[in-house]
């Protein structure tokens, strides 16, 4: 950040700050020193100033500015620039240190969107527990005390926003973090471990898909897990038609009810009970079809049906009545048992629900929600075109869509850029990106706020790389950075599958507060930080594959945005691994714990203390189960507020 800073060097020395470390300048800038007084005038210096003081002009020395005004220059920044301006003098250490102004900055740090969705995620009541639980332990007299004195401080903190930043200054603030699982394993169907969604929005539940099925259910079904501070609990779910299979499953917002479509179309509605127990509701029918795949919408409220070459669009408009939005045949091929019936590439909601994208079999279509109606709308930029899957942007805006789906890594292949325009609320083609396949399709991903898009291509020389293109202000996509990978990363050059195989991307992921950016390949994890907008390499962590199996990693971030999870295989075994920035800015292995197991999804709980693993027994991978890691942070190892 660029500051209007013009140097005085006569001006009298400011004090140090509380740290120790003197430090004349903030972000390469030499700052004016302010002289202060006392350090306990903290009050004085903050209060709102007279008219006439307002009034005045500031001054180019940002170092001279009253309290009021650097407040609004320093609530801009992000929580570590925060921290090191605090270290310039005394003067600004009084300010950066206010609790309100470092919350202001956290909650800044993150896109509106995915900061609404956070806070209904969070149970205030339920995070002071745990935020007591995996308090740092203190032994002998000092334990009382020190129990009693975390109790008081945690009653203060009455809103989401402080629960939030208090889990996550827990976590930034230590080297080490505990993975606990109690040894507790899950019986689960790999292929679904979690359904489609996993974790219920407040946390406290989580669905398996399980292989075997009560005694009393002649089919496969779900069972809903309760864990938390009291312990672990199951609930099977019963079937009202026990030769029907879910298709597809979902939380709705507030977590008391869970949905599931059966293969025959129906939806089948649970309620939360207060006794903890789930009670069926009357089926609701949706269609007389097969169902081939559904897709549910983030906030639960809208669902899409995929039926042989028919697509169904859903949605709650009273509690428990579901109307029918749109009907559209996508396809017109009569060969019903072979081209329709093929997975689609893509069936993916935005963020905000209001548009629904659907990529199968080179045809693309576009679902938008228009006040009480829905649109449709085939996307063709010529009479020709044939896609491959596609990406929304979290807020529906743009629309990122490869064109040409028989994806040879010999050729190159145009990424169509399309924009959504409200006046009239249809879809316009902008402008193209030239890529390079480097197998496994084109893996893209937006950033939380949709300003930028990563996507595996390849550079001139063959070698794989990650392309970020930004948005523009006036509305153009442009490559920022081409992100190339650690040096044990096999490129695939020699031809032979492994190298293959460790050469092709096969996800991309950015963090929820758009710091950090992780490509996946079998032959390890690639991180980036952003650093002054530009992404810098953060970290390479290569996968060691056995030799008689393929176990390729997993990587997801946290939702505090600042940490991630990776599986590799190291020594024949899997390892669990937490990364994230230490008390120092260093980023750093924080936590480790093996597995005689393969991994093949990870998912962090809405508040970020839990990591669900989906794991199978080596080498044949015939026994499925869920594991659940509790993440604690250790001993602290700087000094705290």
């Amino acid at each position: 950040m660029s500051f209007p800073i013009t140097p005085t060097p006569r001006s009298p020395a400011c004090s140090p700050a509380p740290s120790g470390r003197d430090r004349r300048s903030a972000f390469g800038h030499s700052l004016a020193a302010v002289e202060v007084e006392d350090a306990t005038a903290t009050t004085a210096r903050i209060r709102e100033p007279d008219t006439a003081v307002a009034l005045r002009q500031p001054g180019r020395d940002i170092g001279r500015w009253p309290a009021h005004l650097l407040e609004l220059v320093l609530c801009q920044l992000e929580l570590a620039d925060l921290d090191r301006a605090a270290r310039t003098c005394r003067y600004w250490y009084q300010i950066a240190r206010q609790r309100r102004l470092q919350l202001c900055s956290f909650t800044r740090s993150y896109p509106p969107f995915f900061w609404h969705q956070l806070q209904q995620t969070l149970d205030t009541g339920l995070m002071r527990e745990r935020l007591v639980c995996s308090a740092q332990p203190v032994s002998g007299a000092a334990h009382q005390e020190k129990q009693e004195e975390m109790a008081s401080q945690y009653r203060h903190y009455l809103s989401k926003q402080d629960v939030f930043y208090a889990l996550t200054q827990r976590m930034l603030r230590t080297n080490r973090i505990y993975l606990d699982d109690g040894d507790l394993r899950i019986p689960c169907d790999h292929t679904l471990p979690f359904g489609r969604q996993g974790y219920s929005p407040d946390g406290r539940h989580f669905v398996t898909w399980d292989p075997d099925r009560p005694q009393d259910s002649p089919s496969p079904a779900m069972s809903v897990w309760r864990h938390d501070s009291t312990g672990t609990g199951r609930t099977w779910l019963r079937l009202s038609d026990g030769d029907r299979t879910f298709y597809g499953n979902s939380f709705s917002q507030d977590s008391r009810q869970l949905l599931a479509v059966t293969s025959r179309g129906h939806l089948q509605i649970w309620r939360l009970q207060a006794d903890g127990s789930w009670q069926p509701s009357p089926d609701v029918e949706l269609c007389r079809t097969a169902v081939d795949m559904v897709a549910f919408s983030p906030d639960g409220r809208r669902l899409a049906l995929k039926s042989k070459a028919w697509l169904f669009l859903y949605g709650e408009t009273a509690p428990g009545v579901w109307h029918g939005y749109c009907s559209l045949r996508w396809t017109s091929a009569l060969d019903s048992d072979t081209t329709v019936t093929i997975d689609p590439d893509t069936m993916l909601f935005s963020d905000d629900s209001r548009h629904f994208l659907f990529v199968n079999t080179g045809i693309a279509c576009v679902v938008d929600c228009h006040g009480a109606s829905w649109q449709a709308q085939q996307l063709r930029r010529a009479p020709d075109s044939c896609y491959a899957r596609g990406q929304l942007s979290p807020h529906g805006s743009w629309l990122a869509i490869p064109g040409n789906p028989n994806l040879s890594p010999e050729t190159r292949h145009p990424l169509e850029l399309w924009r959504h325009h409200q006046h009239n609320g249809s879809w316009h083609f902008v402008s193209e990106y030239i890529w390079a396949n480097p197998g496994f399709g084109c893996r893209m991903m937006f950033s939380s706020d949709g300003q930028q898009l990563a996507l595996a291509d390849r550079l001139e020389n063959d070698n794989v790389c990650v392309s970020v293109l930004s948005l523009t202000q006036q509305g153009d996509w442009v490559r920022r950075s081409r992100l190339q990978f650690g040096t044990g990363f096999a490129q695939g050059i020699t031809g032979c599958a492994h190298d293959l195989l460790g050469g092709a991307i096969y996800e991309i992921s950015f963090s929820s507060n758009g710091h950090y950016l992780a490509a996946t390949a079998a032959g390890g994890v690639q991180l980036w930080q952003c650093r002054a907008g530009s992404w810098a390499p953060l970290a390479w962590i290569e996968n060691r594959v056995c030799d008689d199996e393929r176990m390729d990693p997993c990587c997801v971030f946290s939702p505090d945005g600042y940490h991630c999870a990776v599986s590799i295989v190291q020594r024949g075994r899997t390892t669990i691994s937490i990364y994230g920035p230490g008390p120092d800015g260093h980023f750093l292995t924080k936590g480790e714990s093996e597995l005689d197991g393969k991994v093949h999804s990870m998912m962090f709980s809405p508040e970020g203390t839990r990591l669900l693993l989906a794991c199978d027994r080596r080498p044949h991978g015939r026994e499925s189960y869920a594991r659940v890691l509790r993440l604690d942070p250790l001993e602290k190892t700087a000094t705290t507020d």
